[in-house]
């Protein structure tokens, strides 16, 4: 269960004091978390830090599984197949993997799940190396700490292929553009080629990020990459109802209950001092990808 991961995370916070930092540290996780993510001038500093991503769990995790939960419970086509393997990039604390258990127990699914994640960071691994116990479904799961398209050459060299069922991009473009931003359309393009070209017929591509336009803009250039090729291709628009926020996004349908869909913990210290995130507030992309001869 999430509240338990999260109860976990909050324990490494306590337990770990920090030492890594490369800034003046305040033992204050959550005004960084505020410096990196919510002020204009956004710091450029990356999850470099144990305390970090104990504190982005315990603030994050809640809205950014639902909004992945949410996602996967309008694939309709998905849960039909007789497997699933689930390809995450960009994965760091691996909220997917508790969407993903979410959406195989509300769907009542009794096929072989698998997940597979790729991530750089390393600083998420002794996360992502305990999650898998809090999950009420059994899902195979293996992560790899290497580059996305380096993964793909070791299966080849192994005569072995990766052909994902669903692709996940959980707030992954938003880091590119902040951190890559020149790099971020080459990105796409290797990520049509290597990965999406070579799925199935309908396999899906699941993309969940701000809602800004400058982040909105990347969802439709990869659509516009997979219609090309395949034309029969559909995709869905979604997005939040945000008080702050314009009230109606062209193309994008709203959904009004952004309330989380699972259980917060219930230690006061975790909700107080990190201000977990209730609400969803995301724009997302379905597409499902429909071969040319079918």
């Amino acid at each position: 269960m999430i509240e338990q991961y999260v109860e976990y995370a909050y324990n490494e916070y306590n337990n770990n004091p920090c030492t890594s930092c490369d800034i003046t540290c305040s033992n204050e996780c959550v005004k960084c978390l505020e410096n990196m993510n919510y002020r204009k001038n956004a710091s450029l500093r990356r999850y470099d830090c144990h305390r970090l991503c104990s504190s982005y769990i315990c603030h994050y995790i809640y809205k950014s599984a639902t909004e992945i939960s949410n996602i996967l419970t309008k694939a309709k086509f998905l849960w039909s197949k007789e497997k699933i393997l689930f390809v995450a990039i960009g994965c760091g604390p691996c909220s997917e993997l508790f969407s993903i258990d979410d959406a195989i127990t509300k769907k009542n699914y009794v096929g072989d799940v698998r997940f597979f994640g790729v991530e750089l960071n390393k600083h998420w691994k002794p996360f992502a190396d305990n999650c898998t116990q809090f999950l009420n479904n059994a899902i195979q799961t293996q992560i790899i700490y290497q580059d996305m398209f380096r993964v793909l050459e070791g299966f080849k060299e192994k005569n072995q292929m990766l052909i994902p069922d669903v692709i996940i991009l959980n707030y992954v473009l938003s880091d590119f553009h902040q951190h890559e931003k020149s790099n971020i359309r080459k990105f796409l393009r290797n990520l049509y080629r290597y990965y999406i070209e070579p799925m199935d017929n309908d396999s899906y591509i699941f993309i969940n990020d701000i809602n800004h336009y400058s982040i909105r803009q990347y969802f439709d250039e990869l659509l516009e990459l997979i219609i090309k090729d395949f034309p029969k291709s559909v995709c869905s628009r979604l997005r939040y109802i945000e008080p702050h926020r314009v009230p109606d996004i062209p193309k994008y349908k709203t959904i009004p209950n952004g309330n989380i869909v699972f259980n917060m913990s219930t230690i006061q210290g975790i909700s107080k001092d990190f201000s977990s995130r209730d609400k969803c507030s995301s724009a997302s992309m379905v597409i499902r990808k429909v071969n040319n001869d079918n």
